[in-house]
């Protein structure tokens, strides 16, 4: 419906944030694994970093979109249940 980010794009979004992190966390817990990553790996990481905001963007645009949707469903539920109410009021 309003979901225009592909379920295989999200798969491939969760994927590199999960290497990432990994990649962040053995930077962390061993030191040594650092001076091993090259500039052209560090600009690498920047790119596909920057790609992840961008997608998160999108994410947040379409989730925004559903509470949005959400809140509208709930009010016709709500309008329903009044009018549903105010019949059964008059019998």
């Amino acid at each position: 419906m309003l979901n225009h980010i592909s379920v295989e794009r999200r798969k491939i979004v969760f994927l590199t944030v999960s290497i990432l992190m990994i990649l962040a966390f053995i930077m962390v817990a061993v030191p040594q694994v650092f001076a091993e990553i090259s500039p052209e790996q560090a600009d690498e990481m920047i790119h596909e970093l920057e790609e992840i905001a961008h997608e998160l963007e999108h994410i947040e645009e379409w989730m925004r979109i559903v509470a949005f949707s959400g809140i509208g469903i709930f009010l016709v539920l709500a309008g329903q249940l009044i009018l549903q109410y105010l019949s059964f009021k008059k019998k």
